[in-house]
């Protein structure tokens, strides 16, 4: 596994944590994550990585989007890279087909 999908996957981890408010708000503060996601899954090459990358996005742009405004909700929503948003859809449709796959295979009893 690549360093930079291991990095993805600890930046999952610390995201999802409980009492993660300080480290989401201090990410969105930022905001220099979201150029190097969208570079993640813009890219052939880190095709694998592109599950966790959008996973990792879509959390950051619902993180307290009620409570104060997002800014990385606002730049996915301005976002006009169809390559990225096509690697989104087809990253988590394949997991939805794997996980129906998972579902619908025959059980042993």
């Amino acid at each position: 596994m690549q360093l930079r999908h291991r990095a993805l996957r600890l930046a999952l981890v610390f995201v999802c944590a409980v009492s993660q408010r300080a480290l989401n708000s201090y990410i969105l503060r930022r905001g220099s994550l979201f150029g190097t996601l969208v570079q993640l899954l813009s890219d052939p090459a880190t095709e694998q990585t592109a599950f966790d990358a959008a996973m990792l996005l879509s959390i950051l742009s619902n993180f307290s989007r009620f409570e104060q405004r997002n800014a990385f909700r606002q730049r996915l929503e301005d976002l006009v890279d169809d390559g990225v948003m096509t690697t989104i859809t087809s990253a988590l449709s394949r997991v939805l087909v794997d996980t129906r796959q998972c579902v619908d295979a025959p059980r042993l009893v």
